[in-house]
């Protein structure tokens, strides 16, 4: 299978918009963290990307709903069905951290900019899922690559190799696993898309490729905090929280809420949890 235009820009929003969120460990370069990158998002994303494409597959549903009726034919635990409400505050939280960092990436003048920017982009986002986040995400996509080339061919990173020590392991580990999306309903999403298709790799794989490409391409570019870099990262962070505000959203529609309640209540829940995002101690 060949992903579309929207699974193609949603595969390249969510590898940038998470690693430039997340600080690079000291003294780290990028080569190393790009190859500690690849044997994580191999070793761990990839499978878990299998199993809940395949899960959904089975029921045809997402999580939130689908869990349910797994446990109930195989007669498990209803213990099991707290992954999926689990795996929806995860996605909030990571909505919340991405709209909350978007002044670390601004000018710190004017002021009132800094301030009022992640509840601009939180608004934004929840707009573009109302309209329709699925016809977007192509573009989102397309903007983020091209901020990509950008700034790997304007800032000249310089490419070194450094060792990776355990700090920049355990970095490409949290990366990889939050990237992938598995437990979080991004799989839920892609699968339900292609649920038409006979094998879950032939939505995985061709999914997890660009990911883990995307994610390679932004290793090497450098520290994303750095100029020109800074003014890329609000593009990709607004479509990356419009996606996970939708895959938010279909979980509740699929447990019989209705379209406006359900985004009102995932907008609510993660500008609560952007609240919390916006104090140093939090990610």
């Amino acid at each position: 299978m060949r992903l579309n235009a929207s699974e193609l820009g949603a595969a390249l929003l969510l590898p940038v918009t998470l690693i430039a969120l997340f600080a690079r460990p000291e003294g780290s370069s990028g080569i190393g963290l790009a190859l500690v990158w690849l044997v994580f998002m191999g070793l761990a994303a990839l499978p878990a990307a299998y199993l809940e494409s395949a899960l959904v597959r089975r029921v045809r549903h997402m999580p939130f709903q689908g869990l349910a009726q797994l446990t109930r034919d195989a007669d498990a635990r209803t213990v099991w069905r707290a992954q999926a409400p689990l795996g929806m505050v995860i996605l909030a939280a990571l909505a919340a951290l991405a709209a909350a960092a978007v002044p670390d990436f601004l000018p710190t003048e004017p002021e009132w900019l800094g301030v009022s920017s992640p509840w601009l982009l939180l608004a934004l986002a929840a707009l573009m899922v109302w309209a329709g986040i699925e016809k977007l995400l192509a573009l989102g996509g397309l903007l983020t690559l091209g901020g990509l080339v950008t700034v790997f061919f304007l800032g000249q990173p310089a490419l070194m190799w450094v060792p990776p020590d355990a700090d920049t392991w355990r970095h490409g580990a949290l990366l990889a696993l939050l990237t992938c999306g598995a437990g979080t309903g991004i799989q839920a999403w892609l699968a339900l898309r292609g649920a038409q298709e006979s094998r879950a790799a032939s939505s995985v794989l061709p999914f997890w490729t660009v990911q883990a490409g995307a994610g390679v391409l932004a290793f090497l570019a450098g520290d994303l905090h750095r100029q020109p870099a800074a003014c890329v990262y609000a593009v990709p962070a607004l479509f990356a929280v419009g996606l996970m505000l939708h895959v938010l959203t279909q979980q509740l529609v699929a447990r019989a809420y209705r379209r406006p309640v359900a985004l009102g209540l995932a907008v609510a829940g993660t500008g609560a949890l952007t609240v919390l995002a916006l104090q140093p101690t939090f990610s």
